[in-house]
């Protein structure tokens, strides 16, 4: 499987596609946290379940997106890439303002979209990122 991206003008994924990239990333999180709390289920082991199931939430996206990317991002064909290279990828310190931001500003962020031809939210913006297509054609 090739993670390349086109050579040519990159492709812009919907926001629909987006969405459910991150309903995706949003499950898988949700359902591994869930496993950990009943694995973890003894009392003493109450601040190693916090702790553990903190990790998933907070590294998951940032983590994944900056090394591969993430199932949901997987599954949709979309990669985040940097913005003015879009044949890397975004670094671990984007990746993670990226997130942040995308937490804090939940849907809100997504209405720069509109705005701009590339599709930026605004954790994109902030983050120097773009999401690209990856199954545009090579």
């Amino acid at each position: 499987m090739s993670t390349r991206m086109a050579t040519s003008q990159p492709r812009y994924p919907e926001l629909t596609r987006r969405y459910f990239s991150s309903f995706v990333d949003g499950i898988i999180v949700f359902t591994t946290s869930m496993a950990l709390g009943l694995f973890l289920q003894a009392e003493s082991l109450v601040a190693v379940r916090i702790t553990a199931i903190l990790l998933v939430f907070l590294n998951y996206e940032p983590i994944l997106t900056s090394r591969l990317c993430t199932a949901g991002q997987f599954a949709m064909g979309i990669r985040v890439r940097r913005y003015n290279a879009v044949h890397e990828r975004i670094s671990m310190l984007a990746a993670y303002l990226r997130y942040v931001l995308k937490l804090l500003l939940g849907f809100y962020s997504f209405f720069a979209m509109s705005f701009n031809k590339e599709r930026r939210a605004v954790h994109d913006l902030a983050s120097g990122s773009i999401v690209v297509d990856s199954r545009a054609s090579q």
